[in-house]
């Protein structure tokens, strides 16, 4: 017969090792996915250096041509986080790598925006400003 604290005992012990794997799953799909985001907004603005030069020579605003560069980033975001979210409220119920089980809030939608929003200013912004500073004459002078 097992007592009451040891039932406890052994049930907060099961749910630690449950919560440790599914931190360390999330901080490390975290820590990819804002790599990748890092480094595909990177690559994406020096690999389309010279395109948004041609549209700055045809009158589109710098900011906008950065912009058109940068946008396919925040509509995969957006995309993926809203994927997210049908997935998670699909499960809602269900239980999840056993014992922990899936609740959905309308609470959790505010926060995960801004969470996400948090990545993005940190992942895309910085290029976007540092893009900013840059014009095209200062990018492609020869001299």
């Amino acid at each position: 017969v097992h007592t009451g604290s040891e039932l406890v005992r052994r049930y907060w012990e099961s749910n630690n090792e449950v919560l440790q794997s599914l931190f360390i799953l999330s901080f490390s799909l975290s820590s990819l996915s804002f790599a990748v985001l890092f480094a595909g907004t990177y690559m994406s603005l020096v690999n389309k250096q010279k395109e948004m030069a041609v549209w700055y020579i045809s009158g589109v605003a710098w900011k906008d041509c950065i912009l058109i560069a940068i946008t396919p980033k925040m509509l995969s975001i957006l995309c993926g986080y809203w994927f997210a979210l049908f997935y998670y409220v699909r499960q809602t119920g269900q239980e999840i790598d056993y014992g922990i089980t899936a609740h959905f809030r309308w609470v959790y939608i505010p926060i995960s925006l801004s969470i996400i929003g948090l990545i993005f200013l940190s992942g895309v912004y910085p290029f976007y400003s540092i893009s900013v500073k840059k014009s095209p004459i200062e990018l492609f002078r020869k001299d």
